[in-house]
């Protein structure tokens, strides 16, 4: 009984990371088939919004603090000069996002909106990074994954009890940032984590422009999909794909983003080259399993549940799934080897990884593009691949 509370309480912030995940997923299971296909593509988009703030809200600045910062048990010590630079980085990546975004989906009458969204997701992950430094790793999970298990009991009660519009959605989100981020700046002052800042010069401009390219090239590729289909697919196909993506993707993006948490924290500590490449085929083994096991999972619920209430339509999209359990078990990969590079990477092997890794995505995108949807989430499989091999080759050059 010892054994397995232990057990729990070394892995609590992985339970957190699922219940968080079950959340979404539960929202986007239920409310599929039962609402217009452009409010669940919107719902989608909105958490896109918060994926993307949560990613690139800081412009990669929130790397710079965590290579450079003093890290002693609950006391963080950071160089004096990059705190005037916080703010103006908060600022113009919540501005950066609401452009970006405005432009390409949701249109200007939706800029106000976007860009507070966005600022309140980045003052959110702010403080998760901040908790995670300190190794309060429960509190920093719980502020990672609180808006969604906020926003999943205002969705659903709505829905169930008077059902919700576009207006409806863009508040409930608001509402539930709100309070994570209230919930966030308790769970900060309450952890006795003490900041205080060193008359140490840094050069961190290199460091800085680094990390925002590579930040910038990874919501690329993580949203590339998602930003570009709408435009190229019609509602029908989206939300089918949106589908697909929180059954057999999402899953994996739960473990990926647990081993990224865990591993970056411990290569900030103590790297070992030889023992990085045990792992890695280690993770590799897992992830295929854990693929195999979902596949498995979802068929075993269409045949004990054929004909359900909230019935899985399947039928010929065999190879669009088949796409996206190997591309999950890439993104587990890619996860773990990130974290290395993070800890550890160099600024030109930063730099050079991502730059090639962008003209891949753009090259192929351009020379390969055709549009149907298998084709296209392969190119995005491809350029996944690429930038996987880059990064595990950027982390060798780095030692």
């Amino acid at each position: 009984m010892f054994l397995n509370f232990k057990i729990i309480e070394k892995h609590i912030s992985l339970i957190y990371m699922l219940f968080g995940a079950g959340a979404l997923f539960l929202v986007n299971f239920i409310l599929y088939g039962l609402v217009s296909d452009s409010l669940y593509i919107f719902n989608n988009m909105l958490i896109l919004v918060v994926s993307i703030s949560f990613s690139l809200g800081l412009l990669g600045f929130e790397q710079v603090l965590i290579r450079v910062s003093y890290v002693d048990v609950k006391l963080l010590a950071f160089p004096k000069a990059l705190r005037k630079y916080l703010i103006i980085f908060l600022l113009f990546g919540s501005l950066f996002i609401s452009i970006i975004l405005s432009l390409t989906f949701f249109g200007w009458d939706n800029f106000i909106y976007i860009f507070f969204l966005s600022l309140l997701s980045s003052l959110n992950m702010l403080f998760y990074n901040l908790l995670r430094l300190g190794s309060c790793f429960r509190s920093s999970q719980l502020v990672s994954v609180f808006w969604k298990v906020s926003l999943t009991y205002i969705l659903l009660y709505e829905f169930y009890f008077g059902g919700f519009t576009e207006e409806g959605l863009k508040l409930f989100y608001i509402i539930s940032l709100l309070i994570s981020f209230v919930l966030s700046f308790s769970l900060f002052k309450k952890s006795k984590i003490t900041v205080t800042y060193l008359n140490k010069k840094v050069d961190f401009k290199k460091l800085t422009f680094a990390f925002f390219i590579s930040t910038v090239v990874l919501t690329l590729f993580t949203n590339v999909d998602k930003l570009l289909l709408p435009k190229f697919f019609d509602e029908k196909e989206v939300a089918a794909y949106f589908y697909l993506v929180n059954i057999f993707l999402s899953t994996s993006l739960i473990f990926a983003n647990y081993i990224g948490f865990k591993s970056l924290v411990d290569f900030k500590k103590y790297f070992n080259y030889e023992s990085f490449k045990i792992n890695f085929v280690l993770l590799f083994k897992i992830s295929l399993l854990l693929s195999f096991f979902i596949f498995l999972l979802v068929n075993l619920f269409i045949y004990f549940y054929p004909h359900g209430y909230y019935n899985i339509n399947l039928s010929g999209q065999s190879n669009i799934i088949f796409l996206l359990l190997i591309m999950a078990v890439i993104r587990v990969l890619y996860s773990y080897v990130s974290s290395a590079l993070g800890a550890v990477g160099d600024f030109v092997n930063i730099l050079k990884a991502n730059a090639w890794s962008l003209l891949a995505l753009f090259t192929t995108i351009v020379l390969f593009f055709d549009i149907t949807l298998f084709n296209f989430i392969s190119i995005v499989l491809f350029i996944w691949l690429i930038r996987l091999s880059l990064y595990f080759s950027a982390v060798k050059g780095s030692i």
